[in-house]
């Protein structure tokens, strides 16, 4: 296991990607001098994340529903059905992930905090260890962030009539995925910056889930666990 001595903690690199990836108040808890609190404020715009993430998983799943109720000859290639699966689970799993951490918030909010503390706490005392690996880690969950809303954005543009783009199924021209409407420059752009704003909602929670609350305990326990080895 590698050890970086440039960094001496794990900790800036866990707040700084934990303010990147839940501003959009998709949790019910935010962060504030370095600690995780409960809140109770952003009620409204979790319910907008987890409505985003819905209208995307039901698109996707309208349209393998539609291949098996309504088969077409010749039949959809396979990695149509590939792609959609892998949509459905995904955007399933995110929308799950929010409302699982909603209802342990508490739990969720004590156990970052705790990890926080430990590490801090094992600074104090001069052990300092930060694995190669995380920082790597951090690296690609920040450049997902930034870089998969982007391409989603594009992908809307290019491919209004492409699920699971809400704007395939309000199209009622769409025949293809390939097809390009002419539905005005509104439509498009408003299905263009919902498009933008779920896949931000989307990656910004996966990249904290993974991130933060599966990696960030378990990388701590590694910390102990080297230590007690020296």
């Amino acid at each position: 296991m590698q050890i970086l001595p440039l960094l001496s903690s794990n900790i800036p690199l866990v707040l700084r990607l934990s303010k990147r990836s839940i501003f959009l108040n998709q949790f019910p808890f935010t962060l504030k001098r370095g600690k995780f609190i409960i809140t109770t404020s952003t009620k409204c715009q979790r319910l907008t994340a987890i409505l985003a993430i819905l209208l995307h998983f039901v698109v996707a799943l309208k349209w393998v529903l539609d291949q098996w109720l309504y088969p077409k000859s010749p039949a959809s290639p396979i990695w149509k059905y590939v792609l959609m699966y892998y949509c459905i689970i995904f955007f399933g799993a995110i929308g799950a992930f929010v409302v699982h951490i909603s209802l342990l918030k508490e739990e969720t909010v004590f156990l970052l905090n705790s990890a926080l503390q430990v590490e801090q706490d094992s600074k104090m005392r001069g052990n300092s260890i930060v694995h190669k690996y995380y920082i790597v880690f951090v690296a690609l969950s920040m450049m997902g962030i930034i870089l998969m809303p982007i391409a989603c954005f594009m992908f809307g543009l290019l491919r209004p009539c492409m699920p699971p783009t809400l704007t395939s199924v309000i199209y009622l021209k769409c025949k293809s995925w390939d097809d390009h409407v002419s539905t005005g420059i509104f439509f498009t752009t408003c299905g263009t910056i919902l498009l933008y704003y779920f896949s931000l909602a989307a990656v910004a929670t996966a990249a904290f889930g993974i991130t933060i609350v599966l990696d960030y305990p378990t990388e701590v326990k590694l910390i102990l666990i080297d230590l007690m080895k020296r």
